[in-house]
């Protein structure tokens, strides 16, 4: 039997291309998405719908990137991208043999991902713990919880002065944990950076505009 088309819902066409009312409105107006009654509502063709998102971003509203360039600046496994093209959560297109994925929606389920783990540690927020301690605990080296410092990941509670030259530093634990949590999710490995905006702490990511 031939491949059969697949046709959806308006709402499930809204939410799984993330498209707006007006909009998948004016594409069937425009005759670029075919519609069919069924029981007297009204379904959209799945592939229509698909290209006009993927014409979208090429005309600037929608970015793909290929996945080898989604592994390297997302730092995810080829299974962990297949899993949330699966799922749903990230657009994907073809381009002759290779799959690209929609940035926009990548940034997106990370900031998800985010949330989940600092969901995990948001006990520990505001508890201080000295850099010492906190290295051994979370076996870090100090040389990453400083870099983690200098570039805001990791947040100073306390700055103390012992005698001398000495200082103590007393760090947040959440921001530290929240690390461990993400080294742990993607590989501790030489060389391999754990921190990288699209994992940044929450605290770092700016809130959306209202």
């Amino acid at each position: 039997m031939a491949e059969l088309p697949v046709f959806l819902s308006l709402d499930e066409a809204i939410q799984r291309f993330h498209l707006n009312q007006h909009d998948l409105e004016r594409l069937i107006e425009a005759g670029e998405v075919r519609t069919i009654i069924i029981d007297g509502r009204v379904a959209v063709a799945e592939e229509d719908v698909w290209k006009a998102s993927v014409h979208a971003g090429n005309s600037g509203g929608l970015v793909f990137i290929s996945q080898a360039e989604a592994a390297r600046r997302f730092h995810l496994d080829p299974e962990k991208l297949r899993a949330l093209v699966e799922s749903g959560d990230v657009r994907a297109v073809r381009v002759g043999k290779e799959i690209a994925l929609a940035e926009e929606d990548l940034k997106v389920a990370l900031g998800i991902r985010r949330q989940e783990l600092w969901a995990r540690v948001r006990h520990l927020d505001g508890v201080p713990i000295g850099l010492e301690e906190a290295c051994a605990r979370y076996k870090f080296s100090p040389s990453s919880v400083y870099r983690w410092i200098k570039r805001g990941y990791v947040r100073v509670i306390r700055d103390q002065r012992k005698g001398g030259r000495g200082r103590k530093r007393l760090l947040n634990e959440a921001d530290v944990a929240y690390a461990a949590l993400v080294a742990q999710e993607r590989g501790r490995r030489e060389g391999k950076r754990i921190l990288t905006p699209e994992f940044a702490p929450p605290h770092c990511v700016p809130e959306p505009a209202r």
